[in-house]
């Protein structure tokens, strides 16, 4: 093998896997963005909760503003607001009234799941993103050492070894976007 192959090889190794995790970020942002637009559609179920106790109890400043807290966070969508509030209202609504809980704690239960499912998502893109980064490391640092691996007679098992590792990488991420792609709810999770 010659000094120029293992050179092409390692180089067009780090430029594809570069791609591949820019891309697959894409996917990720727009697939976070389907979870954001799941939970603010069960911050409107939970909003249609207050709106009913506000009519029952339109003088009540705790229920007026926790409704207007909502309303912001519905509208703004921050994940980790969202989640704060699905987290607290159950208890709050049954404090207020009670057959309006069971209402309440559906939405509520799609909401947290939904937000664990976009946590789930991220750490595993982490995990992926620093897989390519060390591999590209890798290849890069091969690159340097193309005319000693030549030399050396290492050359066919670095590349094999690149090879294997980068095939490795890449089954794991089209597994990870095979996941990704399937929905997801708290109904489908034993399944």
């Amino acid at each position: 093998m010659q000094d120029t192959t293992l050179f092409y090889l390692y180089s067009t190794m780090a430029q594809v896997l570069a791609a591949v995790i820019a891309v697959t970020a894409v996917f990720v942002f727009a697939k976070s963005n389907e979870y954001r637009g799941k939970m603010q559609r069960e911050m409107s179920n939970v909003l249609n909760v207050y709106d009913r106790l506000l009519d029952r109890n339109p003088k009540n400043e705790d229920i007026k503003e926790r409704k207007t807290r909502i309303t912001r966070v519905e509208r703004h969508g921050v994940l980790i607001e969202m989640n704060d509030i699905f987290a607290a209202t159950e208890e709050h609504v049954r404090s207020h009234s009670p057959e309006e809980a069971k209402n309440v704690v559906e939405a509520c239960l799609n909401g947290q799941s939904n937000f664990g499912y976009n946590a789930d998502l991220f750490e595993e893109f982490a995990w992926l993103v620093c897989v390519a980064l060390a591999l590209m490391i890798l290849d890069l640092a091969a690159i340097l050492l193309t005319s000693w691996l030549v030399a050396h007679q290492f050359a066919c098992w670095s590349g094999a070894l690149t090879v294997f590792a980068a095939l490795c990488f890449f089954a794991w991420l089209g597994n990870f976007i095979l996941r990704t792609t399937k929905e997801r709810s708290r109904y489908t999770e034993n399944n």
